[in-house]
């Protein structure tokens, strides 16, 4: 689906780009195809470098979490990997409504995250590419509305509304490096 995008942050992670971790942020409003973007970056990238995929929904403390966890992403992961250390991230348990086990990005490893509030302007000023993802509403909402595990219809507004002042806040799309909407199949 992104097939152009993916390979032009994958050849990021060639070999001669060296031996330095990579991070890439990847932004945009729900469902609009961040989720997409990522696993294919994943399926793609080089065998022989480690990569972590971090989706920001497994952060997001609640359905109120999204500037928690952007601010989480710049102060903690990415002043980390700024600093040349590994970085740590709780996972949110959404069925407890409760923090859950820790886990460990190494210092080593690439690093991809993705999700609403993922790009922040400190955060895209150490990121190796941050990535701005959009689409329609009409088929945003659809997507994100469809999804089998979520309860979202119920909170698509707030959800939303968190998102808009993030947006006007923050301006995300100054500082991505790269902006991308669905491509079509060919």
């Amino acid at each position: 689906m992104y097939s152009s995008t993916v390979s032009a942050l994958t050849a990021f992670a060639t070999p001669t780009a060296g031996a330095e971790p990579l991070t890439i942020l990847i932004d945009g409003p729900s469902g609009a195809g961040k989720t997409t973007l990522a696993s294919e970056i994943e399926a793609a990238w080089p065998s022989d470098r480690e990569l972590v995929v971090l989706h920001l929904d497994d952060i997001y403390p609640g359905w109120n979490g999204l500037d928690s966890a952007s601010a989480y992403v710049r102060d903690s992961i990415m002043l980390a990997r700024l600093a040349g250390q590994s970085a740590r991230w709780q996972r949110w348990d959404w069925a407890a409504n409760a923090p859950a086990e820790w886990h460990e990005i190494p210092v080593t490893a690439d690093l991809v995250i993705e999700g609403c509030g993922a790009i922040t302007y400190q955060a895209a000023r150490v990121a190796s590419a941050s990535v701005w993802v959009d689409e329609v509403e009409q088929t945003r909402k659809a997507r994100a509305l469809s999804r089998a595990d979520d309860d979202f219809a119920l909170h698509w507004d707030e959800w939303d509304a968190q998102f808009t002042q993030f947006v006007e806040r923050e301006q995300p799309q100054r500082h991505a490096s790269l902006f991308v909407s669905e491509e079509p199949i060919a």
